[in-house]
């Protein structure tokens, strides 16, 4: 009986796996950071989920009216709601985890399926959840939990690990030769953090008007990124490689504004910085030194 429970089980998850394939006019990318711009930018777009980092910019559910219509140009789901299309390329023992320095957070992060099935649900700040996840096409669904009116910039980091750890297999109860069906099923990781990506590979991300202030960018990889009229005050870019980085227009860590055309490695938590003006070829046509206003305390 046991026998047959497990040959009726892999007959089932062998045509749930076979019929995942996909019709959709998603298109799938990798590349290493995927922000929120690009999704509105783009609506067919999907995120290779396993291979880059995935940034939202979550406002609160109550922004008033100026809030609300600037959302309503700018954003992907309800307000207080972010919904990013992601792919899956293999089915993979998923892990998730969301940590935030408020104890008193309660956002929320969903994965759903197509049709609108949670699969995966997670509150931060709570125990890690574990599933197994079907090679396909899903959403994460953020939740702001609307207890302040702060936006937040949500990063969602993927781990990779080995191949499937049969500790953390729901399969471990079956027979050898089902196991052996998912051997080359991925293990993955996926780590979230409320306004601060330590160490990150955010090259070439899309964070034109982005809220970032506050935000732990320290050791970040932002070369070739656009972070014109970005929001930086306060932000924490020590060791932050910032080659060929769009701030025009941004506020500065230290409350200043850079001027249109600042590219280049400004140093960015002084209050006097150098900076570099360049032309549309990326040719240095001024280099000086500005000054922001100190941060206050």
């Amino acid at each position: 009986m046991k026998k047959l429970l497990a040959v009726g089980l892999l007959i089932l998850l062998t045509l749930h796996i076979a019929g995942c394939d996909n019709d959709s006019d998603n298109q799938s990318s990798s590349k290493s950071v995927h922000t929120e711009n690009d999704f509105i930018n783009n609506p067919g777009l999907s995120a290779d989920i396993t291979a880059g980092i995935c940034v939202t910019f979550l406002e609160p559910p109550d922004m008033g009216e100026d809030g609300a219509r600037m959302f309503s140009k700018n954003d992907d789901g309800d307000l207080g709601t972010d919904i990013l299309p992601i792919t899956f390329p293999t089915t993979t023992n998923l892990t998730l985890c969301w940590e935030d320095d408020n104890p008193g957070a309660e956002h929320t992060i969903s994965i759903l399926d197509t049709q609108g099935v949670e699969t995966l649900f997670h509150k931060v700040n709570e125990d890690c959840e574990e599933a197994l996840i079907v090679q396909g096409d899903y959403f994460l669904k953020f939740t702001h939990d609307g207890k302040t009116n702060q936006e937040h910039t949500i990063y969602v980091r993927p781990e990779n690990g080995s191949l499937a750890d049969k500790s953390l297999s729901p399969f471990r109860f079956i027979p050898n030769f089902i196991e052996n069906a998912f051997a080359q099923t991925n293990n993955l990781g996926l780590m979230v953090g409320t306004d601060s990506c330590e160490g990150c590979d955010l090259r070439g991300g899309d964070f034109q008007h982005a809220d970032l202030g506050g935000n732990n960018l320290k050791n970040t990889n932002l070369s070739n990124a656009n972070l014109s009229n970005a929001n930086l005050y306060r932000a924490d870019l020590d060791g932050a490689n910032t080659t060929n980085t769009d701030f025009s227009g941004a506020t500065s860590p230290n409350g200043g504004t850079y001027p249109s055309g600042t590219f280049g490695s400004p140093n960015l938590n002084s209050m006097e910085h150098t900076i570099t003006i360049t032309n549309n070829c990326s040719e240095p046509v001024w280099t000086g030194v500005v000054f922001g206003s100190p941060a206050q305390p």
